[in-house]
């Protein structure tokens, strides 16, 4: 093999086990971070009628 091949692999190869290595703690450093959307409106009067309770 040349140079350039061994030296891509091995870069290629160092990347592969950063990402294995830092993929599980980023999910848990951003898990609060997600988008959260507004609640629609009357959405409690909607479930209260959909679960059969006299709002």
């Amino acid at each position: 093999m040349n140079k350039r091949k061994k030296t891509g692999m091995y870069l290629g190869k160092v990347m592969c086990k950063f990402a294995e290595t830092f993929a599980p703690q980023a999910s848990e450093l951003c898990r609060g971070q997600y988008y959260q959307p507004k609640e629609p409106d009357n959405m409690k009067l909607f479930v209260a009628k959909c679960q059969g309770k006299n709002v």
